[in-house]
């Protein structure tokens, strides 16, 4: 008995169904972009922080935010993004665990049983104006002001944008 012949050529329907399919799977368009801007607060300057975003392919890229409030983050996936935005204070202990002391507060240093040390779990009192744990800020610390949190997070944030290829402008003027 001879087998069947199958014709290679599928009916139009199939071939678009296919080419549905692709097309949706590629994202239309699909790709990544640069993104640059400026972040600001009612008007005023953010001096350092961070500008999140998270593509609608939910990869997350991070940019830091310039003294000048500017800011570039490459490889962000185009389409619709969301957008959050960090402003830490510029001036943060090296050693968090070490922050306490470095305000003159009285803490005890935990018993740390693999060094043995015979003043572990002693009381340190430090000047309340010791900052050597800190780091220094690399901008005007009197610039700087907390954003409130709803920011910080994309989905909390209300902030997005629609990417194109290439470089897109997204300024932030958070209200």
């Amino acid at each position: 008995m001879a087998t069947p012949f199958v014709s290679p050529i599928r009916p139009p329907a199939t071939r678009c169904v296919l080419a549905l399919l692709l097309l949706s799977a590629a994202g239309c368009g699909g790709g990544v972009c640069d993104v640059t801007g400026k972040v600001s607060y009612q008007g005023k300057t953010v001096v350092c922080g961070s500008v999140v975003f998270v593509g609608p392919d939910g990869m997350t890229k991070v940019a830091n935010i310039n003294s000048d409030g500017t800011y570039l983050v490459s490889g962000v996936g185009v389409g619709h993004a969301q957008i959050g935005v960090i402003s830490q204070d510029p001036a943060r202990p090296l050693d968090p665990l070490k922050a306490e002391r470095t305000h003159g507060k009285e803490v005890v240093q935990p018993l740390d049983d693999a060094s043995r040390d015979p003043d572990a779990g002693r009381v340190i009192k430090n000047p309340p104006n010791d900052r050597s744990n800190w780091t220094e800020p690399n901008v005007d610390r009197s610039k700087w002001f907390v954003l409130p949190q709803k920011y910080e997070l994309v989905h909390t944030s209300g902030l997005s944008a629609d990417l194109h290829r290439g470089t897109n402008t997204v300024n932030l003027d958070l209200p």
